[in-house]
């Protein structure tokens, strides 16, 4: 399975890299830490600790960023597995614990190849809850997200189906089957394309061009009954939209009163015919 889109948001990263590092220093300040040559009750109120916290929770901040920055560039065109994330994740945290079990070492003048295996035990740890939190507030922005996008299309279906009104208009395929539902008022225009026609319609005031498997002939009639009219061999034209007429070298054209939509070709055949609707 994929990860939740929101582990690539950059936005959330950074939030995650800031809040990582603040966790971490009160879990230092909160707790005594082991690492291995006994216990450290005074290392936590010593002179230095402050300083020493600060370090290790700005080498956490450094190592997190850079990870996060480095899967925000990989993941731009992949999104990845859970397994590989996860693997991701444990390899940001084995990092982070490799240069704090340096410091300390420096630090405490203490042996690192004693302090690292306890250094990645308690990273491991502590890194827990942080991580498992973040991946929870994932998983359910990403339910959240699939819960509206479903009740969005459900709620356009039934709008479609059931609260169009006597005006609306039922497109079918060549099999019969409907395809499209759209409101008299809202068609601009259809054009033949092939074994296509090319519905043009506004939706919530946005054009949207729909391709229907079927003829002009084949819905003729049945645009006609809404004031759609054939206008040319290859388009019908919603005479409420036209907003004037107009002639050139090229013949006659209905401009429309919908920005962004070139006008229609008008026929010699056809234009006498709508020129008489329209009036």
């Amino acid at each position: 399975m994929k990860i939740p889109k929101l582990v690539y948001n950059l936005k959330d990263n950074i939030i995650f890299c800031l809040s990582l590092p603040l966790f971490v220093l009160a879990f230092a300040i909160l707790y005594t830490p082991t690492f291995g040559n006994g216990t450290l009750t005074d290392w936590p109120h010593s002179d230095h600790a402050s300083m020493s916290i600060a370090i290790m929770a700005a080498i956490i901040l450094i190592t997190t960023s850079l990870s996060r920055f480095l899967l925000w560039l990989t993941t731009r065109k992949k999104r990845l597995s859970e397994f590989e994330y996860l693997i991701w994740q444990f390899g940001e945290v084995l990092v982070a614990c490799i240069f704090c079990a340096m410091f300390i070492s420096l630090f405490l003048h203490y042996p690192y190849f004693s302090v690292l295996p306890i250094a990645i035990l308690i990273g491991l740890a502590v890194a827990i809850f942080p991580y498992t939190v973040y991946w929870l507030y994932a998983e359910r922005c990403e339910r959240d997200q699939r819960i509206a996008d479903a009740q969005k299309t459900i709620m356009e279906l039934r709008s479609g189906t059931q609260h169009e009104g006597p005006n609306a208009i039922k497109f079918t395929d060549e099999k019969g089957t409907v395809r499209l539902i759209v409101s008299a008022d809202k068609v601009i225009s259809i054009e033949s394309a092939g074994n296509y026609v090319n519905i043009l319609y506004d939706k919530s005031g946005q054009l949207v061009k729909f391709s229907l498997r079927n003829t002009l002939k084949a819905i003729e009639n049945l645009c006609n009954s809404y004031e759609i009219v054939r206008c040319h061999r290859s388009y019908f034209v919603n005479i409420h939209k036209i907003k004037l007429i107009k002639k050139d070298s090229d013949g006659f054209f209905a401009e429309l009163d919908i920005d962004g939509v070139p006008s229609v070709p008008i026929s010699k055949l056809y234009a006498s015919d709508l020129i008489d609707k329209i009036e």
